[in-house]
This record gives structure tokens, sequence and C-alpha cells, in this order.
């Protein structure tokens, strides 16, 4: 697992979140319609997600989810 900074801004991502999951929010993330990798989820119209940030530097957090929409910020 490492923490990776988001370009351009002051947010990084776990890019091994999805093992960190229970197995039941595992496979219920593995029945929908998208895919998931290093910690980023592809939706079904190709939207990317980041699936858990953090401010750079914050301690490790509590939570395992918490997304930051990886698509807009490529856009802006």
């Amino acid at each position: 697992m490492a923490w990776i900074q988001i370009t351009d801004t002051n947010w990084e991502y776990d890019d091994d979140v999805f093992s960190k999951l229970s197995t039941v929010r595992q496979d219920f993330l593995n029945k929908q319609n998208i895919t998931i990798s290093n910690g980023i989820k592809t939706l079904s119209d190709g939207t990317e997600i980041y699936m858990r940030v953090r401010q750079v530097g914050d301690a490790e957090p509590d939570y395992l989810e918490s997304e930051v929409n990886k698509t807009y910020l490529d856009n802006l």
C-alpha cells in the first residue's frame, strides 16, 4: 500500500484500498458494473473515482472509503 499524491492538489489516495475492505463490501463492489484498479474505481460511464483519500500529511484515517472524482479533477 502506498499513498499517492493526486497531481496539483493537497490530496493523496490509497492505491490498495480494495484489499482492505471487508469481503462483504468487496463482493458487493464486484457485482456492480464497475472496475477497480490501484485504488481507482471506474464506473460504467467511464467516470473514475479515487476510492480512499486524505489530505497530504494527515494521519492514517479510520475510514476505508472517502471518494474524490478523478475525472472531474483531470478536466479542470
